[in-house]
């Protein structure tokens, strides 16, 4: 029977797992950017402008290294990354200025539900796109 650290340690062979764990690295660092700009009476866009300065390369070193474990130097894996995330910044700002203008939701709110899409987004465009072996 294998012990509950073997299994722990063992969870960390599941690449999902370890995209979890750097999501939620990410969630926290870039929502924590992004509600402390709307709290200062920012935008929501420059607090999505914000939000994606700190929290792309944050996400960039820890997917590359621990999530999908590649450890060699390449500008067309990291312009590959970058094209990720820009198409995930259009698409926030799009769902932010529906949720909030249209919807009439809470600025908070909306930046809460766009991290979520973001990580899904991320999960395939870097799955297969960015880090494809």
């Amino acid at each position: 029977m294998a012990s509950s650290t073997d299994m722990i340690v063992s969870m960390f062979h599941d690449q999902r797992i370890r995209f979890i764990l750097v999501g939620g690295i990410n969630f926290f660092v870039s929502y924590v950017t992004y509600v402390t700009m709307i709290y200062l009476g920012a935008h929501y866009f420059i607090a999505n402008i914000a939000m994606t300065v700190v929290g792309v390369p944050i996400s960039y070193i820890l997917h590359k290294h621990f999530t999908f474990r590649q450890h060699t130097r390449s500008l067309t894996e990291a312009l590959r990354f970058f094209s990720v995330y820009v198409i995930n910044f259009l698409l926030i700002n799009l769902s932010s200025y529906i949720q909030i203008y249209i919807l009439k939701c809470n600025s908070y709110f909306a930046g809460a539900i766009n991290i979520v899409l973001i990580t899904l987004l991320s999960w395939f465009g870097h799955r297969y796109f960015s880090f494809k072996q």
